[in-house]
């Protein structure tokens, strides 16, 4: 099927959905009848002309303005100062049909060459200027005799030395002035924390110090979007030369949105470029080079001293952000759209003699500037993790498995060598850095679409899907480009994809934990020293909305709740920053990078630290600690080093104690240290004595635990296998849970005991023991899973009956998954459906004509989307 045919089939099959808005959504919609909020990084598909309304909105009043903006709405405005005073331009909406009588806003501005113009047919039908200060006021213009006829609403700024501000389009039938306050009322103040004393906008912790450790007056810094810290303390700086220079996006060029849209193959944009190169010519594409900056405290001062570029040359026609960046073990993996580096210093001279790829074909679409890859964390299973946005991905790894997801983000893992690449979570937008908590659970956030959705915090799990397309976003800010009049119905938005679990979600999607941030960038987790020890157990977020004043750096905790998490709490880290990402060095102190302002590469940037100046000699110990290394150390040491406070020196332990002899038999010793050994050795695994099932948990066993489940995965040691089978029967369920959880990639053969953990009392354990149950794929654990997928269903658990299902669809095959379309219970019935999409299967057909109707429907749904690829049948009435 051709690419184009294939996209616009799945268009028209969204509009016959029959996923209406509902009667909640509607009263909402026409009691707000929010036309343009002016929130966001961009002006969705309303068209810029000139370079006095930037990029997108503004959340500060920009250089060329010198009194605040006040009483705009939520976190930004309409502001045409963005070239200064002396910049022109326009902002036009669409031609779009009138919806009501009155158009409600707030406008301010010079009272002379700027205007709020209403268009009909071209023509200037209604026009007002500013009241010639910063205030934005309630304006109101009755448009009834335009009710129903086609019209657009244009800012226009032709003055030398004006501007206009404005915020908030509403269209209502009757004239209002109530609008949202603005969200941050002008304050800096937040409950604990105090100015910082080096910017004037930032607050940090009370009890913490910051410093400028780099900016680029000292160190060349250029518009930073990632770092990481090298174990030798040395900074690996991500920084973007060519965002907006280099490369753009769809909202700049909607003439090739239908070519973009097509693309199913990296190779398919080169072919774009080319074809459009009439208007945007290729060669400028390339004048600019994304780059990895190396820093360096040599004299320990606490501010960067040496400046060098550790890699350049990314500046192909198809080059994207450089997003992700990660410094381990003497090696950095880098994230540039359409490739994954691994880059090495052989001759230590401070920049990398490789700049070959081992992963390519990421990048599909040219979509939305910032949905690149990104990255990077290492799991407990030594694997590196990262995702990308919905600009999709086309690839084939060493092993010759093929990916295809040109449509959406997804999150992604390979062995640190490179091999063995894998997707795992589907369905994201624009996912960003990845983070696992100290349980071995990944975490990320995913960016809003500016549809009216918010950001999530999602938990990232094999074959889960959060249900996102580039479709959502085409219909909506690119309808017209495609060939509709009216922007339809947002089956994103109807039913409620965006939002946390609620009954109007189809059942295979996974929603997401909490909602948080509006533009978030950077993720971490603190890894149990640092900053006083304070945020122990919390995650830290970037949150970048295109300027300091609404951006900053929130901090959350997760709690354990049932198979998932809820967010425990949530507040501000610090703010006033243009943070776009946090690592911890060794030293105990956060870096963070400061992109400083705006949404496109410039010539600023800056690192700023933060740390405990009472915290300096015990987190000395711990750089000395990466300075010196791990793998030379002994058994002993390396036990001992398993109940280090600090995850990451767990971590590092844990790793090398991997590679040493008996190292089995080692983390097995650590798991029953501090305990009595009871019975008789296990027949199962003759080398090792039974444990003892009443020893209590600790972190050190826990990292036991995965050195363990890494030697039965890696080395495939059917002893270690023997020893996560034991733990199935201890009494503590966060390591029936880790048990359960890493058998799957074990030497298993006979799944009973795994099978028998999915009555395990703990749904954390069931859990974990059906995912495990679908890498298995063992025909005997169908009935049992069915049995828990009816389960999850009566709990109403998304979680549970995500991995059940997805464990049905891996132990029988489609036909005898679909033969329960005429099961007695509906429970089972919708569990065997969803396997079946699982599958992308045809099968999933037999459940329109299901007596119940919410069945029916779900099946609808699912063959309405994108995934299944069969020929649609006939409709039953």
């Amino acid at each position: 099927m051709p690419p184009t045919f294939s996209k616009m089939k799945q268009f028209l099959a969204l509009l016959i959905l029959p996923t209406l808005l509902h009667s909640a959504d509607l009263a909402i919609e026409k009691k707000s009848g929010v036309f343009q909020s002016f929130e966001g990084d961009g002006y969705d598909n309303w068209l810029v002309q000139g370079p006095a309304f930037g990029l997108g909105p503004s959340v500060q009043s920009p250089p060329g303005l010198d009194t605040p903006v006040k009483n705009y709405a939520n976190e930004s405005f309409l502001c045409s100062a963005h070239g200064g005073l002396a910049s022109t331009g326009t902002l036009t909406s669409p031609e779009f049909i009138a919806p009501n009588t009155h158009i409600n806003f707030l406008f301010g501005g010079s009272r002379q060459g700027v205007a709020f113009e209403i268009l009909h047919n071209g023509k200037i039908i209604h026009s007002q200027t500013g009241d010639g200060d910063s205030v934005l006021r309630p304006r109101t213009c009755n448009i009834a005799p335009y009710l129903g006829k086609k019209i657009q609403i244009r800012f226009r700024d032709n003055s030398p030395n004006g501007f206009l501000i404005a915020d908030h389009l509403t269209f209502l039938h009757y004239p209002s002035s109530e609008f949202p306050s603005a969200t941050r009322n002008g304050s800096a103040y937040e409950p604990g924390l105090t100015s910082a004393g080096i910017l004037p906008s930032l607050i940090i912790p009370e009890g913490l110090s910051a410093r400028i450790f780099a900016n680029h007056e000292n160190s060349q810094l250029h518009s930073p979007t990632a770092l990481s810290v090298a174990e030798n303390g040395d900074l690996y700086i991500a920084e973007t030369h060519r965002f907006r220079h280099g490369i753009f996006d769809n909202r700049m060029h909607l003439y090739w949105v239908l070519d973009d849209l097509a693309a199913n193959t990296v190779e398919d944009r080169r072919k774009l470029h080319e074809k459009w190169q009439h208007k945007v010519p290729t060669k400028p594409f390339q004048e600019y080079s994304e780059k990895i900056r190396l820093l360096s405290d040599t004299n320990n001062d606490g501010k960067a001293d040496q400046s060098k570029i550790f890699a350049d040359g990314f500046n192909n026609l198809l080059d994207g952000t450089a997003a992700g960046v990660l410094a381990y073990n003497g090696k950095v993996y880098f994230a540039c759209i359409p490739n994954l580096y691994l880059l090495e210093d052989t001759n230590n001279d401070g920049s990398t003699d490789t700049t070959d790829p081992f992963a390519q074909g990421f990048g599909v679409h040219i979509s939305l500037s910032g949905h690149d890859m990104n990255g990077f964390a290492i799991g407990p299973d030594g694997r590196i993790y990262g995702t990308i946005g919905d600009r999709g991905l086309n690839i084939t790894t060493r092993e010759g498995l093929t990916y295809t997801l040109p449509d959406q983000g997804c999150s992604f893992r390979f062995e640190p060598d490179g091999s063995h690449f894998e997707i795992l979570h589907l369905g994201l937008r624009n996912p960003k850095e990845i983070a696992f908590n100290e349980f071995g659970d990944a975490f990320t956030v995913d960016n809003n679409a500016d549809l009216g959705d918010k950001c999530r915090i999602i938990r990232l799990i094999e074959g889960a899907d959060s249900g996102w397309r580039i479709n959502h976003q085409m219909m909506h800010t690119f309808h017209r480009q495609i060939g509709l009049a009216k922007q339809p119905n947002s089956i994103w938005m109807a039913d409620h994809m965006w939002d946390l679990q609620n009954e109007h979600q189809p059942a295979w999607l996974l929603p997401p934990i909490a909602h948080l941030t509006n533009g978030p960038s950077g993720l971490t987790y603190h890894p149990g020293t640092a900053l006083g020890g304070q945020y122990q157990g919390h995650f830290l977020i970037c949150d970048y909305k295109g300027g300091p004043a609404a951006s900053g750096i929130w901090s959350f905790r997760l709690e354990q709740h049932d198979a998932n998490y809820i967010l425990a709490d949530a507040s501000k880290f610090i703010w006033g920053l243009g943070a776009t990402d946090i690592d911890f060095g060794y030293n105990g102190t956060a870096y963070i990078t400061d992109f400083v302002n705006g949404w496109e590469s410039t010539n600023q940037g800056r690192i700023i630290s933060l740390f405990d100046q009472n915290e300096i000699p015990e987190t000395r110990a711990i750089a000395q600690l990466f300075q010196d290394g791990f793998t030379h150390r002994s058994p002993k040491e390396l036990l001992e080093l398993l109940e280090h406070p600090d995850y990451r020196v767990r971590q590092r332990a844990q790793f090398a104690l991997e590679k040493t002899p008996k190292a089995l038999a080692h983390f097995y010793t650590k798991l029953i240290s501090n305990n009595p050994v009871i019975g008789e050795f296990n027949p199962d695994n003759p080398l090792l004595p039974p444990l003892d099932s009443s020893s209590q948990f600790t972190l050190a066993g826990l990292h036991s635990i995965w050195g363990i489940a890494n030697l039965a995965r890696r080395e495939q040691n059917q002893f270690a296998t023997a020893a996560l089978l034991a733990l199935l029967s201890h009494n503590n369920a966060e390591y029936r849970a880790q048990a359960a959880k890493h058998l799957g990639e074990s030497t298993l053969v006979k799944p009973d005991r795994l099978i028998a953990a999915l009555k395990d009392e703990s749904p954390r354990v069931q859990f974990f023991a059906a995912l495990s149950l679908a890498r298995l794929a063992k025909p005997q654990a169908f009935q049992p899973l069915l049995a828990l997928a009816i389960h999850a269903n009566d709990l109403n658990d998304p979680y549970l009956r995500h991995a059940a299902t997805y464990a049905l669809s891996r132990s029988a095959t489609p036909n005898e998954i679909a033969s329960l379309s005429g099961h007695a219970l509906p429970e089972a019935r919708l569990a065997a459906l969803v396997a079946l999409r699982h599958l992308r299967h045809p099968g999933v057909n037999r459940f329109l004509f299901d007596h119940n109707p919410a069945i029916r429907h779900e099946a609808i749904r699912i063959i309405n989307d994108d995934s299944i690829e069969a020929a649609r049948p006939a409709l039953p009435p």
